[in-house]
């Protein structure tokens, strides 16, 4: 089996890493569309968390201003009663810090999005035991 990814042109937009997988802090970065972006990426992530009640979200999140590529998929460790699921850089300690880590940007406020770190811990045990 083959995975063929579109070609990202680094030429025309360069190669950007927004958020890492070890941290839900987004990465400083130069140029104010790319900083745009890794903003609304959080974001994301803040969504993914909130609706799936703490149990998943993406990261790794690199790419083009136009193409994402190669997300990471962090769940909570208990999910899957603490087998290694998503490969190696689904990080426990990333996934378990996400909700103080996370911080809430003009994007999660416009949208009401609750913040995470109060409700973190019950909602991953329910999503898990539901």
């Amino acid at each position: 089996t083959y995975l063929i990814e579109e070609r990202i042109n680094e030429a025309k937009d360069g190669f950007y890493k927004f958020i890492n997988n070890g941290s839900a802090v987004p990465i400083d970065m130069t140029r104010q569309d790319a900083s745009e972006l890794s903003e609304f990426l959080a974001f994301t992530q803040h969504v993914q968390f909130y609706k799936t009640k703490g149990a998943v979200y993406l990261s790794d999140l690199q790419g083009s201003m136009e193409l994402l590529t190669d997300p990471q998929i962090m769940t909570s460790p208990l999910i899957g009663e603490g087998a290694e699921i998503f490969g190696d850089g689904n990080v426990p300690s990333a996934f378990n810090s996400f909700p103080e880590q996370h911080c809430c940007n003009d994007i999660c406020r416009w949208f009401q999005l609750p913040e995470l770190a109060a409700s973190a811990d019950s909602d991953a045990r329910s999503a898990v035991n539901s």
